[in-house]
């Protein structure tokens, strides 16, 4: 009779897994109704002894510990936890995949490049008018395509054959423009952490790096030698030098209130017309890691090698979906809201992050970004890493903070709960 009872027991415990809505999310609270009780007790167990398969978002809730699997720690914490003897708190933002805003920056220009006040928006959360929280906490610098790429008349494209003088040019005039991008962002972080009170706080950067081409074979002087990128160990001295030299004026200016992560690589795809492309970035990645940073790579939907990401040394990946409005079908590689269903599957297999993206603020473009946000919860991809195409970053973000539209604006809402991953499906509008 009591292993009759404990089997209707388990069947009902898994039954109402499938049914209840993602919440406030709590480590160990697998079934999602934020608390630990028995229901929690048995799947984490079952887990442990491979007798069922958490979903990834539940997955993440049964590691206790952070250290990305089941084990036999996480099984005693959580029994401690039902038992009362140990208290587990809320999912730190620290054992989460990664958020980033993608932020563009211009040698010419500036109405592209992000200000202080639009940084306050995106880095910090308000409503009312009132600071409440933090928002993004780490950004992507990086230029707008056509300043790297140039088109043919077919519509291909082809990467314009820039020297060390434009890659320098790029990164002092660009990401350290004045008064603007990261000098922007660490003023408004600086401001952001002192009415909060949190003087020990840093927003986290990532900047881009560019692709060498090969049909340049008088690049620039590095370590004494004009390089001729048309031989692959000076693409390797190439890239190493654009390393050096971001870190180096990144470090000049002293920044109190943000920090160097780590870089992003701009080609969305292992550049095919160029045949290294993946020993490129790879050996971009291993050099960049050797200085105790990340690399991030965004690959559009379905681009070459997306799922060797890891192979290739990224240490954050997050592949666009690319479904985007009506008024947007021609751009390259637009799909439909099947793509939300395909990425789904693609972060199940490859383990990659997503590309969550917002065009403009009309009311189609928000009423997508918001499926995607639903999606994330409801398709298990909402614990992975994100990388945010919003338009042309922290202006478009302070743009829907601000509107006196509702709909809108509770996509600022909804954002801000997203990121904290308290956001459930039935709440977004």
């Amino acid at each position: 009779m009591n292993k009759l009872l404990m089997f209707f027991i388990t069947v009902a415990i898994l039954l109402s897994v499938l049914t209840i809505p993602a919440t406030a999310l709590l480590n160990g609270d697998i079934n999602v109704n934020d608390k630990i009780d028995a229901r929690d007790y048995v799947l984490l167990k079952r887990a442990y002894f491979e007798t069922y398969k958490l979903t990834q978002t539940q997955q993440a809730l049964a590691d206790i510990n952070g250290n990305g699997k089941i084990d036999a720690r996480d099984y005693l914490l959580l029994k401690r936890a039902y038992f009362g003897t140990y208290t587990i708190s809320h999912l730190d933002r620290a054992t989460l995949g990664e958020d980033i805003l993608l932020s563009y920056v211009s040698t010419t220009n500036q109405s592209v490049c992000a200000t202080k006040e639009d940084f306050l928006a995106s880095a910090g959360y308000y409503k009312d008018g009132k600071l409440q929280d933090y928002m993004f906490d780490s950004f992507i610098f990086l230029c707008q395509p056509n300043f790297l790429y140039g088109w043919n008349s077919d519509g291909s494209s082809y990467l314009k054959p820039y020297t060390k003088s434009d890659w320098q040019n790029y990164i002092t005039s660009a990401e350290f423009a004045a008064n603007k991008n990261i000098n922007a962002l660490d003023a408004a972080v600086g401001e952001l952490k002192h009415q909060l009170n949190d003087p020990n706080y840093k927003a986290k950067v990532y900047m881009t790096l560019f692709y060498p081409v090969p049909e340049v074979t008088s690049f620039g002087i590095v370590n004494g030698k004009n390089l001729n990128l048309s031989v692959l160990e000076d693409r390797y001295a190439a890239m190493e030098w654009m390393v050096d030299e971001s870190i180096e004026q990144f470090n000049s200016h002293n920044y109190q209130n943000v920090e160097l992560a780590g870089f992003y690589w701009f080609c969305e795809e292992m550049y095919e017309p160029y045949a290294d492309g993946a020993k490129i970035a790879k050996h971009t990645t291993d050099y960049v890691r050797s200085k105790g940073l990340k690399t991030v790579w965004c690959p559009y939907f379905g681009a070459t090698r997306y799922a060797n990401w890891k192979p290739l040394g990224f240490d954050i990946a997050a592949m666009q979906a690319n479904y985007f409005p009506s008024h947007h079908s021609d751009w390259p590689n637009a799909g439909g809201s099947e793509r939300l269903d395909q990425i789904a599957n693609a972060v199940r297999l490859y383990k990659i992050g997503v590309g969550m993206e917002l065009s403009d603020i009309q009311s189609e473009s928000i009423k997508i970004f918001k499926e995607y946000m639903s999606a994330a919860i409801t398709k298990d991809f909402y614990v992975t890493n994100h990388i945010y195409y919003m338009d042309i970053g922290p202006s478009l973000v302070s743009t829907i903070a601000k509107s006196t539209d509702a709909y809108t604006r509770s996509t600022y809402d909804e954002l801000y709960k997203f990121l904290n991953r308290t956001l459930t499906a039935d709440e977004i509008i």
